[in-house]
């Protein structure tokens, strides 16, 4: 099940490089700092070669325990309270014809067609679960409190003749597998949906579909290829060191960690290159860091408008261009955490003193166009036009105004040492209202 390369990676050349390049001076350097891979490595859960089977008197045990509190809490109650539950309470479970079955939408949602339609275009009948009702005592009549959508999309596949057996047969008379309790009260109802759908189910984090698709492809071998794409997205990662991980995991702070799986699925949604190139650069630059949200549009960023410029991304100029805008984003910001911070504070005060924007959301590139302007503020020789007068306004009075201008003082007067008198940026201090 081999990995599927789609970009060449090009080996980054030192910053010797400049040598070769006559009368080239540039104020900073940047300093390479590699991890140590055997310093508080991540507990990686996705690095196995088995099942994850825990038995249940395990499972018991992890409930019932001394320091959980609110189980002791819970049994204390129901023994003072002399609680005790019936067997015969639990759901009964049979076989119910669909023609039976009822949705109150008092109770449910309104039937939501695109999700329906969804089931019905994936559908699977290994997949199917049951579903969960209301009998009204007396009668053949079963209220759902869970599972319309797949009741409906099921009604679908037999009334469109793509249930094997019951082609031209009566679509209501098909079986399916109903829990149900037996009650007037629609109160218990209305009880039974909310804990089903809320306070007894816990949301599927995008983590833990991850887990389930690329477990599916590494251990089950599944030809899924919604699974097979994160496998791919999770292969990829592991070449460069990078670890997904839920949120609040132990580890989200250690070299290489990964939170951010939403924005790995944007970026990897037509192919994996871009997502490549974003982790290559992390591994060639902050390998010694977990990755930072600002890597994807910066990294997106430079990929899109090269390729869109024919600007080539395999020269020593480009290797010493990225050397130093790299030098400019940890010399003069400190990390990308902080140029996000700068630039999202300065893109706004620009927008609010030229077009008194007090809402704006801040564009995903505006940190590349900050710490371009940096640099070649401090003396940067490569040059990408598009980046040149990004977020440039031109007065009535034909005073060129920047971003950079609007850059924290400290900064502008830290930048302000490393170029001459008549390039320095000038200050423009603004208070945005409260």
């Amino acid at each position: 099940m081999a990995m599927q390369v789609q970009y060449n990676i090009p080996v980054l050349t030192t910053i010797k490089l400049k040598e070769k390049i006559k009368n080239y001076t540039f104020p900073f350097k940047f300093k390479f700092k590699k991890r140590d891979p055997n310093q508080c490595p991540i507990d990686n859960v996705l690095d196995r070669d088995g099942y994850a089977e825990v038995s249940m008197v395990d499972l018991l045990a992890k409930v019932d325990q001394p320091t959980n509190i609110e189980f002791i809490s819970a049994k204390e109650r129901f023994d003072s309270l002399c609680t005790r539950f019936e067997p015969s309470q639990f759901p009964k479970y049979k076989k119910i014809q669909l023609g039976l079955l009822f949705s109150d939408e008092d109770i449910q949602r309104e039937l939501i067609i695109p999700h329906a339609t969804n089931i019905f275009a994936t559908f699977d009948p290994a997949r199917v679960q049951s579903i969960q009702a209301i009998k009204t005592p007396g009668k053949r009549k079963y209220t759902m409190v869970n599972g319309q959508h797949t009741a409906s999309a099921i009604a679908a596949i037999i009334s469109s003749g793509l249930m094997a057996g019951w082609e031209g047969v009566d679509w209501k008379k098909f079986p399916v597998t109903v829990g149900y309790i037996e009650t007037h009260n629609r109160g218990k109802a209305r009880e039974t949906f909310a804990l089903v759908n809320g306070d007894m189910s816990r949301e599927i984090s995008k983590f833990d579909r991850w887990k389930q698709h690329y477990l599916s492809v590494k251990l089950d071998h599944s030809d899924d290829p919604v699974y097979r794409h994160t496998w791919e997205i999770i292969e990829l990662m592991k070449r460069y060191g990078i670890v997904p991980l839920p949120n609040g995991h132990d580890d989200i702070g250690q070299a290489g960690a990964c939170t951010h799986l939403a924005a790995v699925e944007t970026v990897a949604k037509d192919n994996l290159r871009k997502l490549e190139y974003i982790f290559m650069n992390h591994d060639l630059f902050w390998n010694n860091k977990p990755i930072d949200s600002t890597e994807y549009g910066l990294y997106g960023n430079i990929l899109d408008i090269t390729d869109a410029k024919n600007i080539s991304r395999t020269t020593p100029e480009w290797d010493i261009f990225m050397n130093d805008l790299h030098a400019v984003i940890q010399q003069v910001f400190g990390t990308l955490r902080d140029l996000r911070s700068f630039a999202k504070s300065a893109y706004k005060n620009y927008r609010y003193h030229l077009f008194l924007d007090t809402n704006s959301s801040v564009p995903f590139n505006v940190e590349l166009y900050v710490a371009y302007k940096v640099y070649k503020k401090l003396g940067g020789t490569f040059n990408i036009p598009t980046l040149t007068s990004m977020y440039v306004h031109k007065t009535e009075k034909d005073k060129v105004i920047d971003i950079i201008n609007y850059l924290a003082k400290p900064k502008i007067e830290f930048i302000n040492k490393f170029v001459s008198e008549k390039a320095k940026i000038v200050e423009i201090d603004i208070n945005l209202p409260a």
